[in-house]
């Protein structure tokens, strides 16, 4: 499954252990979206720069995963945290 630029994704099932871990059951998970794109408008948010202003999360397509627990550099895999 691919999450087209600008479209969301839920939380994934690794997403949510590793959040549960930090968070415990502060968050709904299952009402969390993660997006293929900027939180900003006409181009303010920095690339390199994840955002949850509104309890979903926000990833410019350079940081944006399908599943961050898969990525093989621990860095990327803690952007979900992050």
């Amino acid at each position: 499954m691919s999450t087209l630029k600008n479209n969301y994704r839920p939380m994934t099932a690794g997403e949510i252990r590793m959040a549960r871990a930090l968070f415990q059951n502060a968050i709904n998970y299952s009402a969390v979206k993660v997006y293929n794109g900027d939180y900003l408008p006409f181009g303010l948010q920095n690339s390199r720069v994840a955002m949850t202003p509104d309890g979903n999360m926000y990833y410019p397509e350079a940081l944006f995963r399908e599943d961050f627990p898969l990525v093989t550099s621990p860095i990327r895999r803690c952007l979900c945290m992050k």
